[in-house]
C-alpha cells in the first residue's frame, strides 16, 4: 500500500483531491465520515515521516480551534445542544478531510512530481506554466520544513533556557526561526539554480499514463461519487 500511494500518478492524485474537495460539501455525514476514515487509513499506511506527522498534529490543533469556535457561535445563537454539537462535528469532519487530503497529496509525492503534474494540466496555456509549477513545488517543500524548524528551535530553547519568560521565549523563537528559514531559503535558491529548475525546460518532462493508475483512479473516483450520496 505504501509503495502504491507513493508511486500513484500525481496528475490523478491532484484530480481526485480536487474532486474530493468539492464532494465533501455535497455529501452527508455518512459520506464525509467515510472519506475521513479512508484518508486516515491512507495516512497510516503511507508512513509519511516525522515532519508530516508534526504537520498533522498542527492541523488537528487548527481543527480543534475552529470546532470550538463553531460550538461557541452555536451557543451564542442559542441552538439546542444536540444540534450544535452535530453541526460542529460535521464541520470538523469536513475540515479534517480537506486538511488530510492536502497533507497526503503533498507528502506522498515529491514536490517536483506535483509541479510537473500542474505544468501538464496548464500546458495548453503556454510556456509560462512552469512558473506556477515551480511555485507549488517550493511551497510543498517548505511547508513541512517550516513546522520542523519551529519544533526544533522550540525544543532547543526549552533545553537551554528553561526559565525564560513566555514573551521572551516567543520573541526568541520567532527571531531564531526566521533566521534559520532565511538561510534555508538561500540554500534552496542555490540548489534550484544548480539543478537547472529555474527554466521552463525543467518542467516539461514526459509523463506516460499507466493502465494500473488509470484503473485505480477510475475506481476511486467512482467510490467517491457513490459515497457522496450518503
Amino acid at each position: 500500500m505504501q509503495r502504491f500511494i507513493r508511486t500513484f500518478d500525481p496528475r490523478l492524485k491532484i484530480a481526485l483531491g480536487l474532486m474530493l474537495a468539492v464532494l465533501i460539501w455535497v455529501a452527508g455525514p455518512v459520506g464525509v465520515a467515510a472519506y475521513a476514515l479512508g484518508l486516515t487509513a491512507m495516512f497510516v499506511a503511507a508512513r509519511l515521516g516525522p515532519a508530516f506527522s508534526l504537520a498533522f498534529k498542527s492541523y488537528l490543533l487548527f481543527l480543534s480551534i475552529w470546532t470550538g469556535l463553531k460550538i461557541l457561535v452555536g451557543a451564542i445563537a442559542d441552538l439546542p445542544l444536540e444540534q450544535n454539537l452535530a453541526e460542529a462535528g460535521f464541520l470538523a469532519m469536513r475540515l479534517y478531510t480537506l486538511l488530510a487530503t492536502g497533507l497526503i497529496l503533498s507528502a506522498s509525492s515529491s514536490p517536483r512530481s506535483l509541479g510537473l503534474a500542474v505544468s501538464w494540466y496548464l500546458r495548453p496555456l503556454g510556456r509560462w506554466t512552469w512558473q506556477p509549477a515551480l511555485a507549488l513545488a517550493l511551497m510543498i517543500h517548505f511547508l513541512p520544513l517550516i513546522g520542523q524548524t519551529f519544533a526544533q528551535i522550540r525544543q532547543v530553547i526549552g533545553l537551554r533556557c528553561p526559565g525564560l519568560p513566555a514573551h521572551s521565549r516567543l520573541i526568541l523563537l520567532l527571531q531564531a526561526s526566521l533566521r534559520a528559514l532565511a538561510q534555508k531559503t538561500w540554500d534552496q535558491t542555490l540548489a534550484l539554480a544548480g539543478r537547472g529548475l529555474d527554466a521552463p525546460e525543467a518542467w516539461q518532462a514526459r509523463m506516460p499514463w499507466m493502465a494500473r493508475d488509470l484503473t485505480a483512479g477510475f475506481a476511486l473516483a467512482t467510490i467517491l461519487a457513490v459515497l457522496a450520496s450518503f
